[in-house]
């Protein structure tokens, strides 16, 4: 059994689209706020929907109805890239943010655990609490 990978492509598509727009409403809320943290949100934004209609202008012809594995390797692809893309705000944001505590934080939102390595977790800019609770939503 082979994996159709054009298939797993056309699935990514709209779920990193989504998650791109997503990530345009804390940069908006920090754009109108004049809050210092726009560049971080449009990066993580265009990053996710530069993979989006990557996946889908590869996965565009694809109409077969996909199988397990399909949607095990979509799961994995899935996760590891909305992860990754959450962690940019994080890093580029706080002040002395590793990229680990980045990625733990993208990670222990996203899978809606509750743990945080944010010190002072109030006094961190809004848009970071914003994307922090919207990456709660999205992964519950």
């Amino acid at each position: 059994m082979v994996v159709n990978f054009r298939l797993v492509a056309r699935l990514l598509g709209p779920a990193l689209l989504w998650f791109g727009i997503s990530a345009l409403i804390p940069a908006a809320y920090s754009l109108f706020s004049h809050m210092r943290a726009f560049m971080p949100f449009v990066l993580c934004a265009s990053t996710a929907l530069g993979r989006g209609f990557f996946f889908n202008k590869i996965g565009k012809k694809i109409s077969a109805v996909p199988s397990i594995r399909e949607l095990f390797v979509f799961t994995v692809v899935l996760w590891a890239c909305t992860v990754l893309t959450a962690a940019l705000p994080f890093m580029l944001t706080l002040k002395d943010f590793s990229f680990a505590k980045a990625l733990f934080e993208s990670a222990s939102a996203l899978s809606t655990t509750g743990a945080t390595v944010i010190d002072n977790l109030d006094l961190n800019p809004r848009p970071i609490l914003l994307w922090r609770s919207m990456l709660q939503f999205i992964g519950g």
